[in-house]
């Protein structure tokens, strides 16, 4: 199973961004005849699990974004609609990442700093009122 979400993994990775999903649901498709019904639902299983465990490595230190890819990868083999809304949102993300790499490399160093400042500032603010609401 191991080998399979290996292989699975590389698969995504080769694959062209925006129907990276669809690909890999097309190639399910087409070896379901040769998988076995209970290894399918044993995916299905673990594609939950997976993301399970990238919500909890949400909010603690962790590698949530390859709990969310391999669950996804897994579910979108077994649904289309899955797959088409992965590739939509990869290309969404992607296209953001674009505008904010254009934006942090617009910036001189007083920006950068000015931005980090901001965000720290954000992020402390947010553990404040998390702490007033969870804790007190």
């Amino acid at each position: 199973m191991l080998v399979a979400l290996k292989q699975q993994w590389h698969g995504l990775q080769r694959s062209q961004p925006g129907h990276r999903f669809q690909n890999r649901y097309a190639s399910a498709q087409r070896q379901r005849d040769r998988v076995p019904t209970w290894r399918r639902i044993l995916q299905l299983g673990i594609s939950v699990v997976l993301a399970a465990a990238g919500v909890v490595f949400v909010f603690i230190p962790g590698p949530a974004i390859l709990f969310f890819a391999l669950a996804g990868a897994m579910l979108a083999s077994e649904s289309r609609t899955v797959a088409r809304a992965l590739d939509w949102t990869e290309l969404r993300l992607r296209s953001g990442w674009r505008r904010a790499a254009r934006f942090w490399s617009s910036l001189g160093v007083g920006g950068r700093i000015a931005l980090l400042a901001l965000l720290a500032a954000l992020v402390a603010a947010a553990v404040f009122v998390a702490w007033r609401i969870f804790l007190r």
